[in-house]
């Protein structure tokens, strides 16, 4: 079952990397044609993340046909790559298939985690069938909402959170209730619907910040302090898209608001959640090196040196952009050091 990961994970990979290089001729560096620096967004959450995370359920679920979901995301990324003119028809069908697989994961753990993440699913399929029809813009916050919601439920299946006080749960709810609303009133009104959205992200960012036992994992030595030192780091970086959500005042205040969610946020729980997925895809062991904590370091810092850049100069924002890449590429680098290190799992 782990090989048949190794060509999605490869091809993932590749669409982590030209959604970096797009990205980089979005800041004006002109390293891809047009055509793929506009396609960064659809890159990048529909391509990449779409694959990995269809990937990581097709294999938890252990059923071959589930595997097609991931390969029509990997198909879709590819197409954007290749200019293909289906590409986006692939990637509706393969959000669509990540919905099922999740309504079906639903049936069977009718709890929140899987309930949060089965919103997530159908926020990926509203963003996908948007950037089919209308452009990237209007599928942006729903694709946003796709990272995020996976990503909370995800945490509290982890943190075996299920069993918390009613109050408690209540509280993720509501501000679950009032993000996805948010996200679905962008389609209204764009400027009211991210305000609402910011005020959802920030209480879900405090609650995270409160209830996640990554405050406690910092205390520990190794794997797990990194780990919750980027999550708690990615949870600051919610609280500021969260208030920039809310105060949203235009473009810069929207470019803020957008790389601290997708970069502060989202990136550092990739970071932080790395070193446990790919030695399960991949059936290898992963070695814990200390240089793990030079990409966390260096994402944060050039986000900061992007961010400052809108008040500052274009040239500063050019070289945060540059800097977040390269903060990228020496995740991949690490984490591929890690498992050579580490070996294959049973040798």
């Amino acid at each position: 079952m782990v090989r048949r990961n190794y060509p999605l994970v490869a091809l993932g990979m590749v669409l982590l990397l030209v959604a970096t290089l797009a990205g980089l001729s979005r800041a004006d560096f002109n390293l891809l044609p047009e055509q793929l620096a506009m396609s960064h967004g659809a890159l990048m959450v529909a391509g990449f993340f779409g694959t990995l995370i269809s990937l990581e359920r097709a294999f938890a679920m252990g059923n071959t046909r589930a595997y097609l979901v991931p390969v029509l995301s990997a198909a879709g990324g590819a197409g954007i790559l290749a200019g293909a003119q289906h590409a986006a028809s692939l990637l509706v069908a393969s959000a669509a298939g990540y919905v099922l697989l999740s309504l079906r994961m639903l049936r069977f753990m009718p709890n929140l985690a899987t309930g949060t993440m089965c919103l997530g699913a159908v926020a990926l399929l509203a963003g996908n069938v948007l950037w089919y029809l209308r452009g990237s813009a209007p599928a942006t916050p729903f694709w946003g909402a796709f990272l995020l919601l996976t990503i909370a439920g995800e945490r509290i299946e982890l943190a075996q959170l299920l069993s918390t006080k009613a109050g408690v749960k209540r509280w993720f709810m509501l501000s679950t209730g009032i993000y996805a609303a948010g996200v679905a009133t962008t389609l209204l009104d764009y400027s009211l619907g991210l305000r609402i959205s910011g005020a959802g992200m920030l209480l879900l960012a405090l609650w995270l910040l409160r209830y996640d036992v990554a405050m406690k994992s910092i205390s520990a030595s190794g794997l797990p302090r990194f780990t919750g030192f980027a999550l708690v780091l990615g949870y600051l970086w919610l609280i500021a898209g969260g208030v920039l959500g809310l105060a949203y005042a235009g473009s810069y205040s929207y470019d803020m608001m957008l790389h601290s969610l997708f970069l502060g946020f989202v990136f550092s729980m990739v970071f932080g959640h790395a070193p446990v997925i790919f030695p399960a895809l991949l059936g290898r062991n992963m070695r814990f090196l200390g240089s793990f904590y030079l990409h966390l370091i260096l994402l944060h810092l050039s986000l900061m040196l992007r961010l400052a850049g809108n008040f500052i100069s274009a040239e500063l924002t050019a070289w945060g952009s540059l800097l977040n890449a390269a903060s990228i590429f020496l995740f991949l680098a690490n984490n591929a050091a890690g498992m050579i290190a580490g070996g294959v799992k049973g040798e």
